[in-house]
């Protein structure tokens, strides 16, 4: 990871080669899972419009598909969850707004450093650029503060139109050609950074895991971790598995009690 200035003079450079763990990138490690699930039904053009519970499952209602009838609904679908807004509620009761927005987007990957994070660092803003040693492309990056934004976090145009205001008037270093390249980047992602708090991680037959629940978006640190797993801490600090028989909603209760009294003591230590 390094720093540089306008000019592109580095003025600070932190080694991190030597880090234990290995970084996969998201694009591939979905790659990953689809292979690996073989014979698992994938259902793709469609999302999640309306739950209805009773005690023997759940009903899904489909914006495209017809309805069909579920065991459990298991809600990993991000931030802005529907599944998380159809079973327990607004979006705003449970996502707090960190203070920044991000954006990131596909970049020439002869503009950076092998396998090297490279940053521009303003007050209130930073532009990045990241180059994977397995890919022919890099990795832009931007970073800014504000208080909480009006917007669609559907509208990709508006979201472009966010950032390009904010770095429009950024000459130095290599920002305005990671911004041109960001801004016709059909992948472009923006989003805020925020975390989702809640009581309770389950209602009846439907549960949420990964930033649905209770992730950090961007990840901070060990957030993959908290993604698959729900806990903080080594994996031989995490409790036992929850066994219950007869009732979901009841083994949910058990498992969330169990995570959140692991993360607590994992947070004391």
């Amino acid at each position: 990871m390094k720093f540089v200035d306008a000019h592109d003079h580095v003025v600070a450079r932190v080694d991190v080669t030597g880090a234990s763990e290995i970084e996969v990138m998201r694009g591939d490690l979905v790659a990953l899972v689809h292979q690996a699930s073989e014979g698992v039904e994938h259902v793709f053009g469609d999302a999640v419009r309306g739950l209805a519970q009773d005690d023997d499952g759940v009903t899904v209602a489909f914006e495209n598909g017809p309805d069909r009838r579920f065991d459990l609904v298991v809600g990993a679908d991000g931030l802005h969850s529907t599944v998380r807004r159809l079973a327990f509620g607004p979006e705003a009761d449970f996502v707090q707004h960190g203070g920044h927005y991000f954006a990131f987007a596909n970049a020439d990957g002869t503009l950076g450093e092998d396998r090297w994070v490279t940053m521009l660092n303003r007050p209130g803003r930073m532009a990045g650029l990241y180059r994977s040693g397995n890919h022919a492309q890099a990795k832009a990056y931007f970073i800014f503060r504000s208080a909480p934004i009006a917007y669609d976090h559907r509208d990709v145009g508006a979201h472009k139109r966010l950032v390009r205001e904010t770095f429009a008037h950024e000459t130095g270093w290599r920002v305005p050609e990671l911004l041109a390249a960001a801004l016709d980047d059909p992948d472009f992602y923006f989003d805020a950074l925020s975390q989702v708090r809640m009581d309770s991680w389950s209602a009846g037959r439907v549960i949420l895991v990964g930033d649905a629940a209770w992730c950090a978006s961007p990840p901070p640190g060990r957030a993959p971790n908290w993604r698959s797993s729900g806990h903080t801490g080594s994996p031989e600090s995490w409790p036992p598995p929850a066994v219950t028989t007869g009732s979901p909603s009841r083994a949910f209760t058990t498992a969330t009690a169990a995570s959140s009294a692991s993360g607590s003591r994992s947070a004391r230590t």
